[in-house]
């Protein structure tokens, strides 16, 4: 699809900015068709975006229906769509400067957020010093409005902290959540994990196709491809070790949680079943779940293989 410089509007797609739209403006009758096929307006963009659209296969059905609605609300509306994965070291990169920009902004929100609460405290505590002692309101007396008044004023304030507190503690934990995103992508067990899940959607959306053109499935494939090169350079600096059936016997110990031993007592093609004596007798453990591993003969020297 190619971009018309007459229409109104313009909905693009590319793997870089997602799903977008321009043309738009306050008030102008676009709101009602977007909000209903769940665009979100983004304040970073200055513009309408479809959410979850970046590096990934575009979502041609909800661009088609809101093109839809919108030439049926009277607009014109052109549709440009490049559905080619970009680069994935680029995109990653790109991630990681958006979760560490989101990051910064929560952080100066919760700093914001918190002063406001403090503030609202301290002058909160200031009113009620007038109160200090029992001292009680003087029914009939010229000062009983002006105390009532203050004691209003000493409540909301004490409640304008205590909402502020919350939002200071959400933007406090949204901001770890995406400093941690930032900073965790490549961590060798995250990485093991993402193969996996992108091995399975690869096997899925080929048996859904059977050999026909699939963005989604090109996307997938340049992830997946992306994540085993990640794989690789790890395990040969030595960050990780790639366990396979031929590492592991019955009677070895493993490390899945930090400081915690657990023994195999069978291994499988892509797991291995170890014992446990809580709960349930025995647990599948896949090898990438792997941190370290002992043979028997290791166990009271308290050596490892890697």
């Amino acid at each position: 699809m190619t971009r018309s410089d007459t229409a109104d509007l313009h909905i693009t797609h590319t793997s870089a900015e997602g799903t977008t739209i321009e043309g738009t403006a306050r008030g102008d009758g676009t709101k009602p068709a977007l909000v209903a096929n769940r665009w979100r307006w983004s304040r970073n963009l200055g513009a309408w975006y479809l959410p979850h659209t970046r590096d990934r296969a575009p979502k041609r059905d909800a661009i088609e229906q809101t093109a839809t609605d919108l030439r049926t609300a009277g607009f014109t509306v052109a549709v440009t769509i490049d559905a080619t994965p970009r680069d994935q070291v680029e995109a990653e990169a790109d991630r990681a400067e958006r979760a560490s920009d989101r990051a910064e902004r929560f952080a100066q929100r919760a700093e914001r957020r918190q002063a406001d609460s403090d503030a609202a405290w301290n002058r909160a505590e200031q009113i009620n010093q007038r109160f200090a002692g029992g001292q009680p309101i003087l029914v009939g007396h010229h000062s009983q409005r002006g105390a009532e008044r203050d004691q209003e004023r000493a409540h909301a304030l004490l409640g304008r902290s205590v909402e502020q507190q919350r939002q200071a503690d959400e933007a406090r934990r949204r901001a770890e959540t995406a400093a941690s995103e930032a900073s965790g992508r490549e961590e060798p067990h995250q990485v093991a994990r993402r193969i996996d899940a992108l091995t399975a959607d690869v096997r899925r959306l080929e048996r859904q196709t059977n050999g026909r053109p699939s963005e989604e499935l090109d996307h997938a494939r340049a992830q997946l491809e992306h994540w085993r090169h990640v794989r690789a350079q790890q395990v040969e600096a030595g960050q990780t070790r790639a366990y396979t059936r031929e590492d592991i016997a019955p009677g070895d110990l493993i490390q899945i949680r930090r400081n915690e031993w657990e023994r195999v007592t069978r291994v499988n093609a892509k797991t291995v079943t170890v014992y446990r004596p809580e709960g349930w007798n025995v647990a599948r453990v896949r090898y990438h779940q792997i941190r370290d591993h002992r043979r028997p003969s290791q166990e009271n020297a308290g050596e490892s293989t890697t």
